[in-house]
């Protein structure tokens, strides 16, 4: 990934977020900053759901993952993934994420760990370039934090990836920024 964001200018209601110049390199990038600091404003603009003053310039397909899960309720699990992907396509995600006994519960029934998994699985499922996770390891169990670190490791695609967290990240060739 090479993304170069100058002049960079987001104003919400008597607030703003501001960056002179940032350069994203590397296949793994790690933006760490405190609540409130613009991590996830800065990928929403990256991934084009906001607008902004400055440029951002980024070549790459983007899959992007809220921090916010937004499921709707009244289908199952299974009938939800389906609209996303191939079933044999998504099952290897769904075993690997511990989700193989809820494909048939409604989604309004899922934890909220449940809920972020879904939501990881969504994004990763996508074949895009560049996979953007905005605070991906809060709420995720230990061991789902560790399924989605190995897929990161393996992964021949690149990653961007927020956290407010001091999370002992296990990542290869990652490039952390602060904000």
């Amino acid at each position: 990934m090479n993304i170069k964001i100058n002049d960079f200018l987001k104003e919400y209601k008597g607030n703003s977020i501001k960056f002179d110049s940032i350069c994203l390199t590397g296949r793994v990038v790690l933006i760490k900053g405190e609540n409130g600091s613009g991590k996830s404003t800065l990928l929403k603009a990256i991934s084009g759901f906001i607008k902004y003053k400055g440029s951002i310039i980024n070549d790459q397909s983007i899959s992007y993952m809220n921090e916010q899960t937004f499921l709707p309720n009244g289908c199952s699990l299974l009938e939800f993934l389906l609209m996303f992907s191939e079933k044999d396509h998504m099952m290897s995600f769904i075993k690997s994420f511990n989700l193989s006994s809820k494909l048939n519960n409604d989604l309004s029934s899922l934890s909220k760990g449940m809920r972020m998994k879904v939501n990881v699985i969504i994004c990763l499922m996508d074949d895009k370039d560049l996979f953007i996770l905005d605070e991906p390891f809060s709420g995720l169990d230990k061991e789902s934090v560790e399924v989605l670190i190995n897929y990161i490791n393996n992964s021949d695609k690149d990653f961007l990836i927020s956290t407010h967290l001091d999370y002992p990240c296990k990542i290869n060739d990652m490039n952390e920024v602060i904000i």
